[in-house]
């Protein structure tokens, strides 16, 4: 049983929006407060007014009253009085809450989630309405990205800020993030020590590395792994599924697990007199191999000959990549040889419903409570997942179907149903909650915030991102992509390349790194790469400083030949 160190009571009073803007004006430029504004989970219709550009000092706070026992005892009284216990209504409608203007967070986190889902239009197939209807009373990013290809880095980096580069973590197998950097801060860390209580459940970092200075209380249920189950023969022991069987353990399912302890937390907390904001991370793993799915879950998708292959799927698509790309076509052949191809995306896509249906009574448990009216929710993956695209099964690649994940962002004053195009990072969620929650900013970042385009009617926002500068993904220390907003670039150890046009072509089926015509274009984004490669954490100072990369294509060729080379080329050519 995990120890529960809250509910913070005996901490002093937050302070007040006006107080806090003053002391950070910078960071509530954009946040007007809008958070006495009610917000509804079930219906999702509602859509409440957002003040436009009002400044912090018109915000009326005078209703934000200490509670009696924070408030400073008269002079002439000796002693004060005991309160007699006053009980909770069970109608939470009629509860009155401490005045905290800070929201609540409910960060939920999935693994190995694509680009399948109906608020990104994957799969023709996929089936995740409440996704949807979080999208519809929230901001959807259709143009998030990962900054690494595996769990580790990729947790890793969106809970830091920076990436997974400059972290320079880039395995699973590598480092836990304090074993590297035992100072650092991190999203739920940050919230813990500003007077929020911090819980998790299930999986927000990777694996064993539950980093319990971010946390209060911690509840980790059994793995996929401790449960007995009938798995399919596979290519190798992660690629493989069965259908769940209850008869054959005493344990539920992870995600079943993780939302039964929510379910109950969120009862907990509703009939507590507790004074502090929460921030709650949720941790779905139902679409991580091995895929263990009820029956009920894989009904919805027979039969199986009616299923599509991936949208970004094409016979051809290998014929322009160099053989340093990370193609593990052995196991797209070996589903093609066993006929499961389609049963693997069976599975996938139920996993998919499954993790959709969880997150549902999540938002129906928040919606039940006293706190639905003032709590942000994020929805986010680790990174991507192959079914063939590329060729390739399974994840750990630098093209878009590893990097590419639902992102959304809902919550009191945010924007309806909007949805923004540009590109975004995980690594901006950092500056983003701290923002949205009136927290004192992290220096030093390499995210950057969100909120122009969660209160902004405009699809487009100034943001940071460029074909300047753009957003850098690594899968090794010599192997990284850069995506800007038209076009990615991808270099291997071996210095072999892929460039393309990812605006109008977004499986990328076109390499155009061979193409004379776009020399100038592939040099200047390798230029851009080797700069953003170059960067690094350093341990001591957590500050960013440039460093050398040992790899030959890290030698760009300059712009003005030095004398040497002058006499070499005239040498040459005499």
């Amino acid at each position: 049983q995990a120890e529960h160190t809250s509910p913070l009571r005996d901490r002093p009073p937050k302070k007040t929006c006006q107080e806090a803007s003053s002391r950070s004006s910078r960071s509530h430029h954009l946040l007007r407060c809008p958070l006495n504004q009610s917000v509804d989970y079930s219906d999702f219709s509602q859509s409440p007014p957002i003040p436009p550009n009002l400044p912090p000092e018109t915000i009326n706070i005078q209703s934000h009253q200490k509670p009696e026992h924070h408030q400073k005892p008269q002079q002439q009284q000796q002693q004060q009085q005991p309160r007699a216990h006053q009980p909770i209504q069970k109608d939470h409608k009629n509860i009155k809450l401490p005045k905290d203007p800070r929201p609540n967070v409910l960060f939920i986190s999935v693994d190995d989630l694509n680009s399948y889902v109906e608020i990104l239009g994957g799969h023709p197939n996929a089936s995740t309405s409440y996704m949807k209807k979080l999208a519809s009373r929230g901001v959807v990013f259709t143009n998030a990205h990962a900054s690494a290809t595996h769990c580790h880095p990729s947790r890793a980096s969106a809970l830091t800020g920076f990436t997974a580069n400059s972290l320079h973590i880039f395995s699973n197998k590598g480092p836990m993030l304090r074993e590297v950097y035992p100072s650092i801060t991190t999203i739920p860390q940050h919230f813990k020590n500003n007077g929020y209580m911090t819980q998790q459940g299930g999986k927000i970092f990777h694996g064993k590395d539950r980093d319990p200075i971010s946390w209060h209380e911690s509840f980790f249920p059994k793995s996929h792994d401790e449960i007995n189950q009938d798995l399919s023969e596979g290519p190798e022991h992660l690629l493989r599924w069965a259908q769940f069987n209850q008869s054959r353990t005493t344990y539920q399912q992870h995600d079943d697990q993780v939302i039964h302890w929510y379910e109950n937390r969120m009862k907990n907390l509703s009939n507590s007199d507790m004074l502090s904001p929460f921030f709650i991370g949720l941790g779905f793993t139902s679409t991580h191999l091995p895929w263990i799915i009820p029956e009920s879950d894989l009904r919805r998708f027979k039969p199986i000959e009616s299923l599509s292959l991936p949208p970004g799927y094409r016979p051809d698509d290998l014929n322009d990549l160099s053989y340093e790309a990370p193609v593990e076509s052995h196991r797209l052949s070996w589903l093609n040889q066993t006929n499961t191809w389609k049963t693997s995306i069976q599975y996938y896509l139920a996993a998919m419903r499954r993790v959709d249906q969880m997150i549902g009574r999540a938002l129906n448990a928040l919606q039940e409570s006293p706190f639905a009216d003032n709590t942000i929710v994020v929805l986010w993956s680790d990174h991507g997942f192959h079914l063939g695209e590329k060729g390739h099964i399974m994840k750990d690649t630098l093209w878009e179907q590893t990097s590419h994940v639902p992102l959304v962002i809902a919550g009191p004053g945010i924007r309806k149903g909007k949805r923004v195009d540009e590109l975004v990072g995980l690594i901006d969620l950092f500056p983003t909650l701290v923002e949205l929650c009136r927290l004192p900013v992290r220096e030093g970042l390499e995210g950057a915030s969100l909120i122009p385009f969660l209160f902004s009617e405009q699809k487009d926002a100034p943001f940071l991102r460029s074909e300047e500068k753009g957003l850098l993904i690594s899968k090794a220390h010599t192997k990284h992509a850069l995506r800007t907003p038209d076009w990615k670039y991808i270099i291997y150890g071996n210095g072999s390349e892929e460039v393309y046009k990812i605006r109008s072509d977004p499986h990328e089926w076109h390499n155009l790194a061979n193409d004379h015509k776009y020399d100038d274009q592939k040099l200047s984004l390798r230029k851009q790469l080797v700069a953003e490669a170059s960067k690094r954490l350093e341990k001591k100072s957590l500050q960013i400083v440039q460093t050398k990369i040992k790899s030959k294509w890290a030698k760009l060729p300059s712009d003005k030949p030095t004398e040497k080379k002058e006499k070499k080329n005239k040498a040459t050519t005499k």
